[in-house]
């Protein structure tokens, strides 16, 4: 019998998958390359759409699931679990955030997570409209700036440093957007995950963006498919908004912070 991609197509249902051999049919019998015209119009199409996503479109995970771990929950286990130990970085904060409503048993998903987002930072990451967006400040990969200060937030009277994943700046109108990028394989809530808010809600304050009339916030999911790491989905917040502000300065306050004008 001729090895093709019929031979593929009628092997054992019971033994292979229709995902398993999608995949032995691009491994073995790959399609032509695209020529290089093609392969730049494809990427832009898929660029210019992420960018409506994450600026515009409205969330297409809206009926999913809520977190599992509500808002009122997690200030209440905050309350009651202050840290141990304390430290005047974004990440200090948010890890102990983590640590609220995953336990240690996780913590190699975690490791695996982080690895995986080291592969994001290799990425051609992303690009907004030329013109539009400028590129403010990149805090991952071998390009990554140093962190930034946040003197209105405070720990032991010393200003918390964080490093946002891309910040870009609207020419027209001075607006800020925040992008974080996270991978995950597990299913993505409707209201993304505790920890990754209050890291936006951190990077919101940092000074360098003070002055700024807007400061939208967004956190773009990754995962791995067949052809390698995709975004899943993605969540978009408005700095600044009170109830945001409140929830997440007493989150602050039980880690042993406090917010200044």
């Amino acid at each position: 019998m001729v090895f093709s991609r019929e031979f593929i197509q009628n092997l054992p249902e019971d033994e292979f998958s229709a995902r398993e051999k999608r995949h032995l049919e691009r491994k073995f019998f790959p399609p032509p390359s695209e020529p290089p015209w093609q392969k730049d119009l494809r990427a832009g199409w898929e660029e210019n759409k992420r960018w409506h996503e994450i600026l515009e479109a409205p969330p297409e995970h809206a009926e999913r699931e809520p977190y599992r771990i509500t808002p009122a929950e997690l200030l209440r286990r905050a309350e009651a679990r202050p840290p141990k130990k304390t430290g005047n970085t974004v990440s200090s904060f948010t890890g102990w955030i983590y640590s609220l409503y995953q336990s240690r048993a996780r913590s190699s998903s975690l490791e695996q997570g982080k690895q995986l987002e080291r592969r994001l930072a290799q990425l051609d990451q992303p690009k907004p409209p030329k013109g539009v967006w400028d590129l403010l400040y990149v805090g991952y990969g071998p390009e990554a700036q140093s962190s930034k200060s946040i003197s209105s937030l405070l720990v032991e009277g010393k200003s918390l440093w964080g490093k946002p994943d891309i910040v870009f700046r609207e020419r027209a109108t001075g607006r800020i957007l925040i992008v974080e990028l996270k991978w995950s394989r597990a299913t993505l809530p409707s209201d993304c995950w505790p920890n990754v808010r209050a890291q936006l809600w951190a990077y919101s304050k940092i000074d360098d963006f003070s002055d700024s009339p807007e400061i939208i916030l967004a956190c773009e999911a990754w995962g791995m498919g067949v052809d390698g790491l995709k975004p899943r989905g993605w969540w978009r917040w408005h700095a600044r908004r009170e109830r945001w502000e409140k929830y997440h300065e007493a989150l602050f306050s039980y880690f042993g912070g406090e917010t200044v004008s």
